[in-house]
């Protein structure tokens, strides 16, 4: 069955690269033939994208509605005779003021459009930084930034000419600007003309700016329209307009460049950039260029994620003897003192839980418990964005991409992935979000797919919970095992993907615009820091919150929704009891396997929440006292370790991906690998162990 047919004209002006975005939408699979009635070629081209089929046209570059050449009329009888669904502008990002002009032209006629900045990656080696979502919010219609050397956005781009088409998304009327002194001419006219009822194929708005303006053209059209007396009214208030004003073609020019002046000076910004020189050779010697690599990246996570939960620098002074000094980082880190906060509102409400235990448990674990799970990672997002958004703007980032490309490449991946796999080892949403700068979108997909193998903070915590109750042995098998395996999952995982996603399977090549070094600007690090948290809070919030909400009940209440503060009698437990055969796979039978199980579902909504499940349900004080509860080996619980290193490190992760993807079938994929890998690797690694260990 086909899908709705969504019909799209591409328009801008001359060089602005709006070809090579159709070709690269089209892949380049094109007509070419004559608008209907002209000797004006149009490229024409279509593709099957979500279940609809978009029609798209590429039209000749102009540089307004003023001139009135063949061009000009047929982009102008295309978008108001033809009636398209949807209008893609396309504006240079080198020139973003000048070619916005024809933007402005276009949403005075129809509101149904999508601004496209194309040569994004020039634009940024220039000193020129613009706030996409800021140029959106001030028109009111969808921006897509385009990179058409990388492909960046292109999938986004279709998203947003269906979301438009849908009337999700766009203005609902066309673009009403202050004409300066030429308002009350401009209404008197398009209330004569909405009075007649004559020219219903033409906004009546638009069509009294126009004729201001002198289109002769539209002119003829008016006058054989009308009837004698109107179309005397209507000369007569056009030179009434040109005594009392002058040229109001000139006004209005002014007027539209005033608007896009003003847009341009709160979102717009430029630096000046000196004449780049050879870049120094030592990001391009394979062995050095990875070593200095390795050194920022480890520097960078050691500050964000020292700044934010104190670690790894608690480890390293704790380690050093300086325990006090150690308790000191983590208690004062940004998440130390959210939690402090919590915890104080959490003991302010607590008479309440001797009053009326379930509404306690309601406000305090699911409420509060469900906006400190997301208020929890907005300061390591924060500082996330604000160090990224640094070497990014700075010029840095692209060196470091180069530096990093030769050892990565062999792993299927280019250098743009290796700042997200670092982020990793401390928190895999912030991990997730950094692939957005990554300009090759099936690089980007590959990675959504499998960043969550890279072993977290979180994991960290539960892994050395394990160690404490094992042997000597084993407590090294464990960490150094679970770190190499999910490293090692995390790269075969990618090749394997790589493989199947060529057919040519050559090395992946890192095609990028390296700009000259320049000081990071004060309001593009703003910029991108609130689009980021604002994206995180509003997508992935919502799924965390909700999904706290839901473990909340299925822990508190019985299958007879009586509240109970006995996890053994929950919903969750009962459930459990009917999952054991989701611990088999990793030698794990028994009564007590339920408990593992439900240790294994609720660290899927956090890593942190296995060992407190263990501890909880088994009545134990000690991880070691919950392992003797629940009769596991060593060997066992070695298995346990591989396993929960490896699969689902959060709902957090799971709803990151999802709002970065804006795909179910990519999440539930990312999930679906995880677990699978998690399975056939434990399963492996468990019998090696027992082989090496006589177990």
């Amino acid at each position: 069955m086909e899908g709705k047919v969504i019909k799209v004209l591409f328009i801008g002006q001359p060089n602005v690269g709006k070809s090579s975005i159709f070709n690269m939408v089209t892949k380049s699979h094109v007509e070419v033939g004559n608008w209907p009635g002209k000797t004006v070629a149009v490229n024409k081209g279509e593709v099957s994208f979500k279940g609809y089929k978009l029609i798209l046209y590429d039209l000749p570059g102009i540089y307004g509605f003023t001139t009135l050449t063949q061009e000009e009329l047929v982009a102008r009888e295309a978008i108001l005779l033809e009636k398209p669904d949807v209008v893609v502008v396309v504006v240079d990002s080198t020139i973003p003021e000048r070619t916005m002009n024809l933007a402005i032209q276009v949403l005075e006629l129809t509101g149904r459009v999508v601004l496209v900045f194309s040569k994004t990656d020039l634009a940024h080696g220039r000193g020129i930084h613009i706030n996409y979502e800021g140029v959106a919010r001030e028109l009111n219609v969808p921006v897509v930034p385009v990179s058409i050397v990388s492909g960046f956005e292109v999938e986004r781009l279709l998203d947003e000419i269906i979301n438009v088409a849908e009337g999700r998304k766009g203005r609902r009327e066309p673009l009403r600007i202050d004409y300066n002194g030429l308002n009350e001419y401009v209404d008197s006219l398009e209330e004569m003309l909405s009075r007649s009822g004559r020219l219903k194929e033409y906004p009546a708005r638009w069509v009294a700016v126009r004729l201001l303006e002198g289109d002769s053209v539209l002119e003829e059209v008016v006058k054989s329209t009308l009837s004698s007396d109107e179309f005397k009214r209507v000369e007569e208030l056009l030179g009434e307009a040109r005594r009392l004003i002058g040229v109001p073609a000139e006004r209005i020019t002014e007027a539209r460049f005033k608007l896009i002046n003003a847009i341009a000076s709160k979102h717009i910004v430029k630096v000046k950039v000196k004449p780049r020189g050879p870049s120094p050779s030592i990001f391009y010697k394979p062995v050095v260029s990875i070593l200095i690599a390795l050194g920022i990246y480890l520097s960078i996570f050691m500050l964000v994620f020292t700044l934010n939960t104190g670690f790894p620098l608690n480890t390293i002074l704790s380690a050093m003897g300086f325990e006090n000094a150690a308790s000191i980082v983590e208690e004062y880190s940004l998440s130390g003192l959210v939690e402090k906060s919590f915890t104080a509102l959490t003991s302010m409400l607590e008479p309440m839980s001797h009053v009326n235990p379930a509404l306690y448990s309601f406000i305090v674990d699911g409420v509060i418990g469900g906006v400190a799970s997301i208020l929890v990672f907005l300061p390591l997002i924060i500082v996330m964005v604000i160090v990224q958004v640094i070497v990014e703007d700075s010029g840095l980032a692209p060196r470091l991409a180069v530096a990093s490309h030769s050892f990565f490449s062999k792993m299927g991946l280019s250098g743009h992935a290796f700042f997200p796999f670092m982020l990793g080892f401390g928190c895999n949403v912030p991990a997730v979000l950094a692939t957005r700068t990554n300009p090759n979108s099936v690089e980007r997909l590959r990675l959504l797919l499998t960043l969550s193998f890279i072993p977290c903070q979180a994991r960290l915590v539960v892994l050395l919970a394990f160690t404490s109750a094992v042997s000597r042995l084993f407590s090294g098998l464990i960490l150094l095992s679970s770190y190499l395996l999910a490293v090692a999952v995390f790269l075969v995982v990618n090749y394997v993907l790589y493989k199947l996603s060529r057919s040519d399977a050559k090395e992946p090549q890192l095609l990028m615009e390296v700009p000259a070094f320049h000081r990071p600007l004060a309001r593009v690090v703003y910029w991108k820091t609130l689009a980021t948290v604002k994206h995180f809070a509003k997508r992935a919030g919502l799924v965390i919150f909700a999904g706290s909400m839901f473990v909340w009940f299925i822990t508190s209440f019985t299958t007879s929704l009586t509240y109970t503060g006995n996890m053994d009698e929950s919903i969750a437990s009962i459930a459990s009891r009917g999952l054991q055969f989701i611990t088999a796979p990793l030698g794990i039978t028994g009564g007590n396997a339920w408990i593992i199980a439900l240790s294994i579902i609720t660290g899927f909504i956090a890593k942190e929440l296995v060992v407190s499940t263990l501890l909880v349900a088994t009545g134990s004080d000690t991880v070691r006292g919950a392992m003797s509860v629940l009769g596991l080996s060593d060997l066992q619980l070695f298995s346990l370790a591989v396993f929960t290193t490896l699969y689902m490190p959060c709902l957090a992760t799971v709803a990151t991906i999802y709002s970065e993807s804006r795909s179910v079938k990519t999440t539930l994929t990312a999930v679906a690998i995880s677990l699978v890998a998690a399975y056939i690797v434990t399963a492996a690694a468990g019998s090696i162990a027992s082989l090496l260990t006589g177990g």
